[in-house]
């Protein structure tokens, strides 16, 4: 019975840390794209900070950052294959 026990629990263990391991090898590259999409932002100059960076996924895919550009206005910004379009808050788009 003993032997049954931890047979099971070693399974367990095991299973656990090959799904976390899992997971986070898919959102690794997630991060990345988050990360390059904010630097393609601040670089090119359409921000001068970033708040927010999150991923959409609808029909068509993109990085959406939301930040302040240089008037200090809050401003959204949609990263798609290195193109980026920007729109001020303050027009009525929400997140």
């Amino acid at each position: 019975m003993k032997k049954w026990l931890v047979i099971l629990g070693l399974s367990i263990i095991f299973l656990s840390l090959f799904l976390i391991a899992t997971y986070q090898s898919s959102i690794s590259k997630l991060n990345d794209d988050k990360k390059d999409a904010e630097e393609i932002v601040l670089n090119q100059g359409y921000l001068k900070s970033v708040e927010t960076s999150d991923y959409f996924h609808g029909k068509e895919q993109a990085i959406v950052v939301s930040g302040k550009d240089d008037a200090n206005n809050e401003m959204i910004a949609w990263v798609q294959d290195g193109e980026v379009i920007t729109r001020k808050k303050s027009e009525g788009l929400t997140q």
